[in-house]
C-alpha cells in the first residue's frame, strides 16, 4: 500500500502541490538533489496536484490530476508538506545565513553546511535550507515572501549565493 508523502515542488514557472509514495525509493529520490549532474536523469509523478503560477504563466489546463516532473533539470526546489517528507530533507549539520538567487527566485534560508566547506558544499550539489522565504524576482511575480521551513535546491539553477 502507498504512503503518500505531501510535497511542494518548485519549478522554474509553477510550485506544484501534490503527492509522491514515500515508501516508494524511486519516488523518493526528488528529494536527492545533492550530487546529481544533468546526465543523471530522472523523474517523479505527483499525484492529487495543484498547481500555482508563480508568474504570468497560466496553468496549462484544468483536468490536471497528476504532474511529472525531470529531475534534476525540471526541479529548482522540493519542500515537504508533511512530516514524513520533512523527515527526509532534514539535515543534522550546522546551519549559516544566506541569500541565493535560484532560477528567477531570490531566497533567504539558513543553509545546511559544515562551516568549513560552506562554499564548496553548495558550488558543487543540491542543498538543504532551513526557514526559507522564496520570491520570484520578475515583475509578473505572483510569488512574494513565501516562507517554508524545509527546502531541498538544486544548485543547477543557482545563479549566485552569498553568506550573511
Amino acid at each position: 500500500m502507498p504512503t503518500p508523502w505531501n510535497i511542494l515542488v518548485l519549478t522554474y514557472d509553477y510550485l506544484i502541490e501534490g503527492q509522491i509514495d514515500g515508501s516508494d525509493i524511486m519516488q523518493r529520490t526528488i528529494f536527492s538533489l545533492a550530487g546529481r549532474g544533468v546526465d543523471s536523469r530522472a523523474d517523479v509523478t505527483l499525484a492529487n496536484v495543484k498547481i500555482y503560477p508563480t508568474g504570468n504563466l497560466p496553468i496549462p489546463s484544468s483536468a490536471i490530476s497528476s504532474w511529472t516532473v525531470g529531475i534534476p533539470s525540471g526541479v529548482l526546489g522540493v519542500i515537504p508538506n508533511d512530516a514524513l517528507s520533512a523527515k527526509e530533507a532534514m539535515s543534522k549539520r550546522e546551519t549559516a545565513p544566506a541569500e541565493m538567487v535560484l532560477g528567477p527566485y531570490l531566497i533567504r534560508a539558513q543553509v545546511y553546511v559544515t562551516p568549513k566547506y560552506k562554499h564548496r558544499e553548495v558550488a558543487t550539489n543540491g542543498f538543504s535550507l532551513k526557514d526559507a522565504e522564496i520570491t520570484r524576482l520578475t515583475p509578473d511575480s505572483k510569488l512574494r515572501g513565501y516562507k517554508v521551513p524545509l527546502m531541498v535546491v538544486n544548485s543547477f539553477w543557482l545563479q549566485g549565493l552569498w553568506f550573511l
